[in-house]
């Protein structure tokens, strides 16, 4: 009989284990789904925050590539300006040199220099002093294309 009483009470025991394993294995499985139900919220919501970190590297490699261009075209213009500035520097030392050489006044048209041969002179029937001529590139213009011959071009290197 205490064989009999051994027997009922490891069956019972081995009952409650049996329950025990199946609360284990629901709160287990509960757990899972819970946990699983968590890591898709957390990658829904971390794939539209790399979607929008990728959104704002592009934005900022598109401005990036902007910038480069503007500053490659303000490059271009900048070594433009140089240029001209050098061939201005040029001009103005030659006619510097050419009027510290020469009592002769020296005058441009905008595209050339020139020599005033007179101290004045007439045009359609008006009197001129020479220095009227100094900072008017139009009147120069009027001249050289009327070719009064009281101005002589300068030629390069003279």
């Amino acid at each position: 009989m205490a064989e009999a009483t051994n027997e009922a009470a490891l069956q019972e025991q081995n009952a409650q284990y049996k329950k025990d394993l199946e609360k284990a294995q629901k709160a287990l499985t509960k757990a899972q789904e819970q946990y699983e139900k968590e890591v898709t919220t957390l990658k829904e919501e971390h794939s539209k925050e790399v979607v929008a970190l990728q959104e704002k590297a592009t934005e900022l490699q598109n401005q990036l590539t902007d910038e480069r261009q503007r500053s490659g075209d303000l490059a271009a213009d900048l070594n433009e300006s140089e240029n001209l500035t050098e061939e201005l520097q040029t001009k103005l030392k030659r006619a510097e040199t050419i009027q510290a050489e020469s009592d002769t006044l020296i005058v441009s048209d905008g595209t050339d220099d020139y020599k005033v041969l007179l101290k004045s002179f007439k045009f359609k029937g008006q009197g001129y002093k020479a220095e009227e001529l100094k900072d008017n590139e139009v009147f120069v213009q009027q001249l050289v294309a009327a070719g009064v011959g009281f101005l002589q071009k300068i030629k390069a290197g003279e």
